[in-house]
Parts: C-alpha cells; structure tokens; sequence
C-alpha cells in the first residue's frame, strides 16, 4: 500500500465504513495495509455485528475489531450517539475507534 502512496507513510489514517463491504479476507488485507501506513487508525468498530459471516464484496456485514477473529483492543473508543439513538436504533452499534499501528489483526 505505501507504494500507492509513495511510500509516505502518515501520523494518523482515517477510515470509515472500509471494511464492512468487503468478504473477510479482503477485510484483512485492507487491516494490513493500514499496519504499513501510519501511526494510528481512527476507524469505526460496529458493536452490532456479525464478524464470522462472510460476504461478497458490495455486501454488508459489520464488524467489532474488538471481537473474535480480529481481538484488537483500541487506546480509545467514542459512541457516535447521533447514529446509534436515531429512529432505527443502534443497527450497526456504531463507536469510533483509535488503534496504535501495527496491530496483529489475531
């Protein structure tokens, strides 16, 4: 991934919603990449998930990096209340979450 981005490497990578539309093995892949291109990630952990189903990519299927397979504890984690106390509920269970790269994705 570094080569995408000249090698340059950042402080902080933001992503939201980057891997809930991608089968598990593509979801690792895409935690991987993040490993070799910063610092931190900032990126959304889905409480309300499904980690062990597996999906074709364009799909949806959340994802708790905090669960088994992944098992990845985040330095801090913020409730994007707006999105969980909407009229829908909590569909997705939706925090914000910051990593300290590398994380060994169990």
């Amino acid at each position: 991934m570094t080569a995408a981005t000249g090698g340059i490497k950042f402080d902080l990578v933001v992503r939201h919603d980057a891997l809930q539309h991608n089968p598990l093995q593509g979801a690792r892949q895409i935690l991987d990449n993040f490993n070799s291109l910063g610092k931190y990630l900032f990126i959304d952990v889905d409480t309300v998930s499904d980690n062990f189903r597996d999906i074709q990519a364009g799909e949806v299927r959340y994802i708790d990096l905090q669960r088994p397979p992944f098992n990845a504890r985040p330095l801090c984690l913020d409730e994007n209340a707006e999105e969980n106390k909407g009229s829908k509920g909590a569909k997705e269970g939706e925090w914000f979450g910051v990593y300290q790269l590398p994380v060994a994705w169990s």
